[in-house]
C-alpha cells in the first residue's frame, strides 16, 4: 500500500500566529535640538576708561580757563555750574562699575534690576569695539527718557544673544549713538 505523505502545514494555533505575524517597526524617539529658554550673561553696568596724566592735565586746564572766564564775566551762576559739573564728572571717572546680571527670555529682558518687555523694544544692532575683549549691543525701546540702551556682550556669548533676539525684535542697521562717540572721544 502507498504510504500517505505528511502534511508539512503548521497546527494553528495562538503561539504560532503570534510568531508568524510581523511587528511593526518602533520608531525611535530622535532628540530634538534644544531650544533655549533663556539666554544670560554678566556685563558691567556702563563701560569703564581709564584716564590718563594727560587727560587730567587736560581737565585742570580746561577747567582753569572757564573759571577764570567766569570770574572776569563776574557770572556767578556759571561757577556755580561749572563746579557742580565738575563735582559729578570727579565722582564718575573714579567709580568702577558693578557686574549686573543680564537675562533674555519669553517674557523680555532684564537688565540688573529693571525689566523690559518685548514691547517695549523696537530693534537692537552691535557694535563692535576695537581691541577690546566685547562687543556693544544697542537696545532702541519705546521710551522717550531711555530711547537706546547699551550693554555689552562678550565675544563668546555674542551668537547665542544674537539668535536669541532676532526671534523676537528686528535687527537695524545702525550706528553708534552720538553721546556713546563722545563719551569715548572723551574718556567719560
Amino acid at each position: 500500500m502507498p504510504r500517505k505523505k505528511k502534511s508539512r502545514k503548521k497546527p494553528s494555533t495562538l503561539k504560532s500566529r503570534k510568531r508568524v505575524t510581523k511587528r511593526k517597526p518602533t520608531k525611535k524617539a530622535v532628540p530634538k535640538r534644544a531650544v533655549r529658554k533663556e539666554v544670560a550673561w554678566q556685563a558691567p553696568e556702563f563701560p569703564f576708561r581709564h584716564k590718563g596724566i594727560g587727560w587730567w592735565v587736560l581737565f585742570i586746564l580746561i577747567l582753569a580757563t572757564l573759571f577764570t572766564c567766569a570770574y572776569f564775566l563776574a557770572s556767578w551762576w556759571m561757577i556755580v555750574f561749572i563746579a557742580f559739573t565738575v563735582l559729578i564728572i570727579l565722582m564718575h571717572s573714579f567709580r568702577h562699575p558693578r557686574t549686573i546680571l543680564c537675562k533674555l527670555d519669553y517674557k523680555g529682558m532684564k537688565i540688573g534690576a529693571r525689566f523690559f518687555e518685548w514691547s517695549e523694544l523696537q530693534s537692537f544692532w552691535f557694535i563692535p569695539q576695537t581691541s577690546e575683549p566685547y562687543v556693544m549691543l544697542y537696545l532702541k525701546t519705546t521710551h522717550r527718557m531711555l530711547p537706546v540702551i547699551s550693554i555689552e556682550v562678550s565675544w563668546k556669548e555674542i551668537d547665542i544673544v544674537f539668535k536669541f533676539l532676532v526671534k523676537k525684535i528686528p535687527i537695524e542697521e545702525r550706528g553708534e549713538p552720538f553721546f556713546d562717540k563722545v563719551g569715548r572721544f572723551l574718556k567719560l
